[in-house]
């Protein structure tokens, strides 16, 4: 918190008193950050500018980061907030003005060496005096499969006889 202390000498004849004042900034408390859930899900193969879900559900709210600021009272206009990203897989994701984390890489995957990011979000205001940055959270992010690796055979057709009377647990075709 900035504060300038002020020193104010009174004299009453031969009294003399000293009053500190301190002149507080108008921004005294840092920005706090609330999201629904801490774990997000997005589907491999997702496009750019996707949002991640607070549920691997397709039809799930998209996870968004909210800001809560105590030095804005009714009448003042909206602060702005820079999010800033780190930890495993930052580069891969951005958070918008309104605070929805989104994909920001068009090659995600979840047969990769990680399904898993571990991102940690932090919010700075921007244009204030001096600069407040909130406590960063922890947001994981689990990328969901898709079968986007179908099977493949060797030949388009195999034949195999099986009969009712052959024991079961046999292989039939290797």
């Amino acid at each position: 918190m900035l504060h300038k202390v002020l020193n104010i000498a009174e004299s009453d004849i031969n009294d003399l008193s000293d009053n500190d004042i301190k002149v507080l900034s108008p921004s005294q408390f840092p920005p706090v950050l609330k999201v629904k859930s801490t774990e997000g899900y997005l589907p491999e193969l997702s496009e750019v500018g996707t949002t991640v879900r607070i549920s691997p559900s397709l039809h799930a709210d998209s996870l968004q980061i909210l800001v809560d600021d105590e030095d804005l009272k009714p009448g003042m206009p909206p602060a702005i907030y820079q999010y800033v990203l780190t930890g495993f897989g930052a580069e891969k994701f951005a958070v918008d003005q309104r605070g929805y984390l989104y994909l920001n890489d068009p090659d995600i995957d979840a047969d990769s060496d990680s399904s898993t990011y571990q991102l940690h979000v932090q919010a700075r205001e921007v244009d204030t005096e001096p600069i407040r940055s909130s406590e960063p959270i922890s947001i994981t992010i689990h990328i969901i499969d898709v079968n986007d690796n179908p099977p493949t055979f060797a030949s388009p057709i195999f034949s195999a006889n099986v009969s009712a009377s052959d024991p079961r647990e046999r292989t039939v075709i290797q």
